[in-house]
């Protein structure tokens, strides 16, 4: 497992942002679930995102953002942020909440009947690994990185 995979391994959650159909952006958060390579958040119609997501699937972000507590120094959390297409994909929620019931446990029972949850893919157009100081990483479709060759600014005396 390369060190993409086992950063975002360690998460049950991610934030999203989300644009609105009149341009606001909205920030919020949702459960992950990933099976195979594919990644799925489980979200409700209630919630404002779902309606950015149906109306702007090709305007949506997410990120994975270490914990403060574990950060070597809060100015440089390891952070990995994509670019996403997302889809709703009712026709595959027997499969997908047997994969969210092994991450989250039988307290996601509750859900299964709420006709309003729905699972939604998300595939990564691009994205952008941060693992410190000068250790950033570009991120093409397929996952593949590439250093970001451009050095912090410092005054000259």
């Amino acid at each position: 497992m390369n060190e993409l995979q086992e950063f975002i391994k360690t998460f049950k959650s991610v934030n999203i942002s989300s644009l609105s159909i009149d341009n606001k952006v909205l920030c919020s958060y949702a459960p992950i679930i990933f099976k195979n390579n594919e990644m799925f958040i489980f979200i409700s119609e209630v919630a404002k995102h779902f309606a950015n997501i149906k109306n702007n699937p090709n305007n949506v972000e997410i990120m994975f953002l270490e914990d403060e507590c574990k950060a070597a120094s809060i100015f440089a959390r390891k952070r990995l942020s994509y670019q996403v297409n997302a889809t709703i994909v009712d026709d595959r929620k027997e499969e997908l909440f047997e994969v969210l019931k092994e991450v989250h446990g039988n307290e996601v029972e509750v859900f299964k009947t709420m006709l309003d949850f729905h699972f939604i893919k998300l595939e990564i157009k691009s994205g952008r690994f941060v693992k410190g100081f000068g250790k950033a990483y570009d991120i093409d479709t397929f996952n593949n990185l590439s250093l970001v060759n451009t050095p912090h600014k410092t005054a000259k005396n």
